[in-house]
């Protein structure tokens, strides 16, 4: 049975983050277990308080993780924006044979 999007939203965790004057504000909003197992429920609860956990007691970390993975996103971009090389050289492929006519 597939679900439609609105039941997708609702079996999941939200975790919210606000910018505070200290920095930011944390928080998840507890999922509603209507169309989820006890197992499901469960791994995503203890995702959502494992993230949450960390950026409380480790800020920084969290903080150049984004970062990293923001120049990542970049990079695949951009590896997936460049045109397609259509020539194959495939000398390239023969081991021993690069640059040899015979």
């Amino acid at each position: 049975m597939k679900k439609n999007k609105l039941d997708i939203i609702e079996d999941s965790v939200k975790v919210v983050i606000l910018p505070d004057s200290n920095g930011f504000t944390i928080a998840m909003i507890d999922a509603v277990q209507r169309n989820m197992s006890n197992e499901k429920y469960e791994l995503i609860m203890t995702l959502a308080r494992g993230l949450i956990d960390m950026a409380r007691k480790e800020p920084d970390k969290v903080f150049r993780r984004g970062m990293r993975a923001f120049a990542k996103d970049r990079e695949e971009r951009k590896i997936k924006d460049r045109p397609v090389k259509k020539v194959i050289d495939f000398l390239d492929y023969l081991p021993g044979r690069k640059g040899k006519l015979s």
